[in-house]
């Protein structure tokens, strides 16, 4: 009988030792990521942001945290698209990366920045861009329009409506 008894409390104090050091060491890796996970923040494309198919787009973002940033990464539709890595000395806190990106089809597109803490932890920010064709704007000169007051109404210089319309050049536009 008590041989029975020691036969069901050996491996439950085995297990019991596993659970105790399974549960430290999560505790101390899950403090060791909150704590030097980078803060990574996207300046440029913004969120929801609409661009133009076959144009670069200008993809620029910043990475923080205490102990420095040694590389980020920029990523679009999970597909790498630049890298910058720091050694030794270099890594520093914040980190940037500039690089330019040229849409190549219309539709929803991933945005993301990865960047890596010099011990290794993660973080990561992202935003999604919409990339459309861009087609030109079509008015109808009304009546007793100038040039000037169309200009105005697009928010573009007289000089830019002129370039993009041959013949609308210092006379008033024909109606219609």
């Amino acid at each position: 009988m008590k041989k029975k008894r020691l036969l069901w409390l050996i491996p439950a104090i085995l297990l019991l030792a596993v659970l105790v050091w399974a549960g430290v060491f999560y505790f101390i890796l899950r403090g060791r990521s909150i704590t030097s996970k980078p803060l990574v923040l996207i300046t440029s494309p913004l969120n929801g942001q609409r661009v133009e198919i076959g144009k670069g787009v200008t993809i620029q973002a910043v990475a923080r945290v205490d102990k420095g940033v040694q590389r980020m990464q920029v990523w679009v539709d999970d597909a790498l698209v630049d890298e910058k890595t720091v050694t030794g000395n270099d890594i520093n806190s914040p980190l940037g990366i500039i690089t330019n990106w040229i849409p190549p089809i219309a539709g929803r597109h991933v945005v993301s920045i990865r960047a890596f803490s010099a011990n290794g932890v993660s973080g990561q920010s992202t935003v999604f861009v919409m990339a459309e064709e861009q087609t030109p704007a079509r008015h109808v000169v009304q009546e007793g329009e100038t040039l000037e007051v169309i200009a105005a109404s697009y928010g573009v210089e007289e000089e830019v409506i002129a370039e993009a319309n041959e013949g609308a050049g210092a006379t008033a536009p024909q109606t219609g």
